[in-house]
């Protein structure tokens, strides 16, 4: 039998509306993603992995040989679910509240971070096909661009076509230009934020777009939209206008994926460089 160490106390408000039925979508090294018969997704992680949205962090190394696969039925219940031949209780798991970050203006320390942090990016990015001089990942800098704009210019219908323009491009299971579009907005989506009230435009950049990438980096940004975005990221997104010594939380975020943390980060650059701009605008 597994056992659940912690969940996302989300998934406590799901489970307590009674039983359901599912089953696994798809299992991965460290990840096993589950989905319910109301096509929720529910996603296990191996015990070292951070907090994550609708997740919950099981006692094991990794999944590998787990020995369930796609297709496979799932039962939920409130103190245990059953995958295939496997049980996990969750009886005495752990409800976590996953936090946004905080912004505050900081400054000369948020630009020389931004500086760090730009620089970081493309001196410790992917190689190969997922490298930066691609033209697949060219078309994601040229699309952010866009983006960045339409916000400059406070267009918001510019910014939902746009934003449409960023779904599903590039490779992998979370494409590069969803991950851009979730650093983008978990910055602007930071508390104290003076730009948090344009977070809600992400839900109208996902509206019926469901097609448009894969279904793990659709449930990303669906639960995106609604305030949920992994621990590590809120922390990094925190950590430059609060700290002097980045680099170790920066390589954290590299580390997601093959492309993923790279273009995780150039989001959140990205972001700061929109919400900088913004508090300018406001203050004047």
């Amino acid at each position: 039998m597994w056992r659940g160490i912690s969940l996302h106390n989300q998934i406590g408000e799901m489970l307590s509306q009674g039983p359901k039925y599912g089953k696994v979508h798809s299992v991965f090294r460290r990840t096993v993603n589950l989905t319910d018969e109301d096509e929720n997704m529910i996603s296990l992680v191996t015990r070292k992995m951070d907090y994550a949205p609708i997740s919950i962090l099981v006692d094991i190394d990794e999944f590998q040989d787990c020995k369930i696969c796609a297709g496979e039925a799932v039962y939920f219940h409130e103190k245990r679910i059953i995958i295939g031949p496997r049980i996990l209780d969750i009886s005495h798991a752990e409800h976590y509240v996953l936090k946004r970050g905080v912004y505050k203006s900081s400054g000369d320390l948020l630009e020389k971070n931004l500086k760090y942090l730009e620089s970081f990016i493309y001196a410790n990015g992917p190689e190969a096909i997922y490298s930066f001089e691609t033209a697949a990942f060219q078309m994601v800098v040229q699309r952010t661009r866009l983006v960045q704009k339409a916000f400059l210019e406070n267009d918001r219908e510019q910014i939902i076509q746009a934003g449409k323009g960023l779904l599903g491009l590039g490779q992998g299971l979370t494409p590069s230009g969803d991950d851009v579009l979730m650093g983008i907005f978990l910055v602007l989506g930071l508390d104290n934020s003076p730009a948090k009230h344009l977070h809600s435009i992400l839900e109208e950049i996902i509206k019926d777009s469901r097609e448009e990438t894969t279904d793990i980096s659709y449930e990303g940004l669906y639960r995106a939209s609604k305030g949920f975005y992994r621990s590590i990221l809120s922390e990094a997104a925190e950590a430059l206008v609060r700290s002097k010594n980045i680099e170790e939380i920066l390589r954290k975020v590299m580390a997601i994926g093959h492309s993923s943390g790279r273009d995780l980060l150039y989001g959140i650059l990205t972001g700061y460089k929109i919400l900088v701009e913004k508090e300018k605008d406001y203050a004047n």
